[in-house]
């Protein structure tokens, strides 16, 4: 564990791509949920026709990065919990937008059946590695689930001053500085949203 500490911690994770990647442990890239770090790029190479690689197309001579198109805009769910508040609307509401649920346990089955939505990814004991790569994306966060919070996460995104969302059944802020919505009216949290997004967009 010490090891993977001073992976986390170092400013080689997330700004490298090494040449040659041998995955050790039973945490296989092709497996199901597996958590693995380069598990996107090792899927990308899988999914190259041998002509490209044997004839050198423009395909190979690009980066991962260059030719995987990324979201619009990303948030998260950290959670101790499978009740999320309208979470099967709001990802339908919110397709420019993709959602990353994580979680310190095995998911329920209906967090996973979740996983038909295209902009859903999800995070089973999740790594320090999963944790820094998705509040790095971050555009906003939801505190929409239900129960306990999940450590000090409220916290930690205010101080990277990023809006928080939340219903009025879900909030864990006790500062005040969440934009809390009715759990009865959904459709207001995500024209809220929508216009957040919209501010971003122009100042870019």
């Amino acid at each position: 564990m010490s090891g993977n500490r001073e992976w986390y911690q170092s400013d080689y994770y997330g700004n490298c791509e090494p040449k040659i990647i041998h995955y050790t442990s039973e945490f296989k890239p092709w497996t199901h949920l597996t958590l693995t770090r380069f598990r996107k790029l090792w899927w990308f190479y899988y999914g190259l026709n041998w002509n490209d690689v044997l004839l050198g197309t423009d395909i190979i001579r690009r980066s991962f990065r260059d030719l995987v198109r990324a979201p619009l805009y990303h948030t998260c769910i950290f959670t101790n919990s499978a009740s999320l508040e309208s979470i099967e609307y709001l990802l339908s509401e919110l397709p420019e937008v993709h959602f990353t649920i994580l979680a310190p346990t095995n998911f329920a089955d209906s967090v996973v059946d979740m996983q038909r939505f295209l902009n859903l990814s999800i995070y089973p004991n999740f790594s320090p590695f999963n944790k820094n790569e998705t509040l790095d994306k971050m555009d906003f966060y939801l505190d929409i689930n239900h129960g306990g919070v999940v450590g000090t996460i409220v916290e930690e995104i205010s101080d990277k001053n990023k809006p928080i969302f939340a219903f009025d059944n879900t909030s864990h802020d006790s500062s005040g500085r969440s934009r809390i919505f009715s759990s009865t009216e959904p459709e207001k949290m995500v024209e809220a949203i929508r216009k957040f997004l919209g501010v971003e967009l122009s100042g870019k």
